[in-house]
């Protein structure tokens, strides 16, 4: 019969075996942001990614993104001209959705309706249609709050959703920012992602529902992020979503 200090041992290794695993498959840079970088920093901080089923999901389509917008960037570089510039308008919009592929997989439905699909490449189309220069990008409700009571997962999906997030700011960064999506009602572990989205990832704000599993944002329980927040000397913006009312 194995020892409890030797089951701890074989876990420890089993978790950084995979935690390699996700490493092996993240790219190194994407213009900038070192994606494998940040799931060593996740797996440091007891961030456990690969209990989602839709890591690989992830990492693979950020590793698609960055083969797409390098091949763009190689074929403007080739076709370009000192022509005219164009006036492409000078509008940012704050209130612009992104659902990944693998997220609409997690939530197939939204506000009892189907989860719209969102693709890269429509939205820049559609930005520029518009004469829209920036997005800040925030994440649909749920946002990380899909699994409901489940604190490892949701600590989990708000760093993925960050990762990836991240990812696309860093391949767009003219055209793209992002809000940051923390794992409430988790008040540490919401302040810990709050810090290292917005310090190493970069964020522009965080991004909020009106309740998150029943608890609305004034509830008393939220007070220490809050007051993290407020003793930021940055004074981050706070986007709040409305999501699904929750009724006892």
């Amino acid at each position: 019969m194995k020892s409890f200090t030797s089951l701890l041992f074989l876990g420890a290794l089993a978790y950084t075996a995979v935690a390699d695993e996700l490493t092996d498959l993240a790219p190194d840079d994407v213009n900038g942001l070192n994606v494998t970088q940040t799931i060593v920093d996740s797996s440091n901080s007891g961030i456990d990614l690969s209990l989602l089923n839709c890591t690989t999901d992830a990492l693979s389509f950020i590793n698609t993104a960055a083969t797409a917008a390098n091949s763009t960037t190689a074929r403007r570089r080739r076709h370009h001209h000192h022509g005219k510039r164009v006036n492409t308008g000078n509008a940012i919009d704050v209130h612009s959705h992104l659902v990944f592929p693998w997220y609409k997989d997690l939530v197939p439905t939204t506000g009892q309706n189907p989860t719209p699909d969102w693709t890269l490449e429509d939205h820049l189309s559609f930005s520029a249609s518009l004469s829209i220069t920036k997005t800040i990008l925030g994440n649909s409700a749920p946002q990380a709050n899909v699994f409901f009571g489940n604190k490892a997962l949701t600590i989990a999906l708000a760093r993925l959703i960050n990762i990836s997030t991240a990812a696309i700011r860093s391949l767009y960064p003219k055209k793209i920012d992002f809000f940051c999506v923390v794992p409430l009602p988790y008040v540490s572990d919401a302040i810990a992602e709050a810090k290292y989205c917005l310090d190493t990832l970069g964020g522009v704000g965080i991004t909020t529902m009106t309740n998150h599993e029943g608890l609305y944002l004034g509830n008393s329980a939220l007070d220490g992020f809050w007051s993290y927040v407020n003793s930021r000397t940055d004074k981050p913006i706070i986007y709040v979503h409305p999501t699904t009312p929750y009724i006892k």
